[in-house]
């Protein structure tokens, strides 16, 4: 796991291998968690974490890209254009298919009920299009931009564990993994975002 942080470029940090460390442990107790009523459960769980996995690569490599030593500004637009494009993706399935996104948690999706997750959905289009023309911001431009992004990652990752509590079990636990790799990520890009500026002003004293 640790070769798969590091590169010729650069070293990583703690922060970086606690992260990755952080999503296998999750993805291994999914697969392993022993089950009640058997194996059909277990590989009904293992399905599904393996349509995660082409996200989930594509997840590693910028946890990689972003604590080496390389053209950060460049990774950080390239994420933010797959952030978007994540929450354009997400968004039209709240608008348009709410009941099948939210079947997994066994909610009763009413018409009613329905424009919560569909208000949910518009909120997430509005994130991608700023999180779209955000990748040129200045350096305060993205480092509002990014500080935004991992508060909704945190506070979504809570609803997901409440949700999870309340009942709808490890039928969510995609949305877990999803919000812990992505908080992960804007959190790395945060500090890197941070790190010219710190250095500047080491180098002015």
């Amino acid at each position: 796991m640790q070769a798969l942080l590091s590169t010729s470029n650069g070293p990583t940090t703690p922060m970086a291998v606690e992260l990755f460390k952080t999503g296998m442990a999750m993805l291994i107790m999914l697969v392993t968690e022993p089950s009640s009523d058997g194996s059909p459960q277990r590989q009904a769980r293992t399905d599904r974490l393996a349509d995660l996995a082409p996200f989930l690569s594509i997840c590693t490599l910028f946890i990689q890209v972003a604590f080496v030593n390389v053209d950060h500004h460049q990774n950080m637009k390239l994420f933010l254009s797959i952030a978007a494009i994540l929450a354009w993706l997400f968004g039209a399935m709240l608008l348009l298919m709410p009941d099948k996104f939210y079947a997994p948690t066994g909610i009763a999706m009413t018409p009613l009920i329905a424009t919560l997750a569909q208000a949910h959905g518009a909120t997430l289009i509005g994130l991608g299009v700023v999180d779209w023309l955000g990748r040129k911001a200045d350096k305060a431009g993205l480092h509002a931009i990014l500080t935004g992004n991992l508060i909704i990652q945190l506070l979504s990752l809570l609803v997901v564990l409440r949700t999870m509590a309340l009942g709808a079990g490890a039928a969510v636990s995609p949305g877990v993994v999803i919000h812990i790799v992505l908080g992960g990520l804007f959190a790395a890009f945060l500090w890197k975002n941070r790190q010219p500026v710190r250095d500047a002003t080491e180098s002015a004293k």
